[in-house]
């Protein structure tokens, strides 16, 4: 029988398998500003090895291999397939060979002790159902004696998905589909397991800080700061939702439902656009640690 903690991530694979297109063309811009000063955070130097955590479509680990060079190395894992073919058709078209991706869940990670000198992830902390200090003691077991972990997540103050399981609730399919109930098993089972299990929150400084200095990490600290993330519109975020979150539900409501909830959904939304387009948020959370020489 599969875990729990496997169908979990294989339904957070899938969702981003799905959406890795949009993910690319308007996630990856959006976030532009918060992933180059996570970067300049990093402080990464020619030589370096360097693991990039949820690495999507390889964003980060691209701008992490130009500043490592060619003597240095850059390995980016995630859980979806989809984005890792993203991010190597984009290593590929740059010429970059200093930079690798792999298949791989960021809170198991097969790889040596020591193996990098510093860690980072945007936007790519790991979510479902994990047990959070162990993620966090595996990557401390993998960074090399006086290795740096510096990353950046959105900050937990989220209006926007507050809206969001407002309308998205007024529409829940009342008779769902066998996909859709497994779906909904499997959300009531890791609600469960969340309640017994440690969870690290990483989109918030203060704890996150604690969390790092509790995992065995030295000179942590956390910060957040305001960096804007905008879509052009509210639907391009809707389009993001239904590929991935809400992929069982949209696919199980008729279509009278399924123009009803985007509508719906769409105006609620509107307070958060402007001539810049659709904030989505606009606080980001940075955390930055070493490990210990001793």
């Amino acid at each position: 029988m599969v875990s729990v903690r496997a169908q979990s991530r294989n339904f957070t694979s899938e969702g981003y398998d799905r959406i890795s297109g949009l993910w690319d063309r308007f996630f990856v811009p959006g976030t532009t500003q918060a992933r180059e000063h996570m970067i300049r955070l990093a402080r990464l130097k020619p030589r370096e090895r360097v693991l990039d955590v949820g690495t999507g479509t390889g964003a980060s680990a691209i701008l992490a291999a130009r500043k490592v060079g060619k003597s240095g190395k850059v390995l980016g894992i995630d859980v979806s397939t989809g984005m890792l073919a993203k991010a190597r058709e984009r290593a590929a078209r740059l010429g970059l060979v200093n930079v690798e991706f792999r298949l791989m869940d960021s809170t198991s990670l097969r790889l040596p002790e020591g193996s990098f000198d510093a860690i980072i992830t945007s936007f790519g902390a790991p979510e479902g159902l994990y047990t959070g200090r162990a993620a966090l003691r595996g990557w401390l077991r993998v960074l090399a004696p006086g290795g740096r972990l510096c990353f950046c997540e959105g900050a937990d103050d989220d209006k926007v998905s507050r809206t969001i399981e407002r309308v998205f609730t007024k529409y829940k399919v009342a008779r769902p589909t066998p996909r859709l109930a497994r779906r909904r098993n499997l959300q009531a089972l890791i609600s469960k397991e969340r309640k017994r299990r440690h969870r690290v929150d990483f989109s918030n400084a203060r704890r996150v800080t604690r969390e790092l200095r509790d995992a065995g990490f030295s000179r942590a600290k956390a910060s957040t700061r305001r960096f804007a993330t905008f879509f052009p519109s509210a639907k391009v975020l809707f389009d993001l939702l239904i590929g991935s979150d809400f992929s069982d539900e949209h696919t199980a409501m008729s279509p009278e439902n399924q123009r009803g909830f985007k509508q719906e959904l769409i105006k609620a939304l509107r307070p958060f656009e402007s001539s810049r387009g659709f904030l989505w948020g606009d606080k980001v959370v940075f955390a930055q640690a070493r490990k210990g020489t001793a």
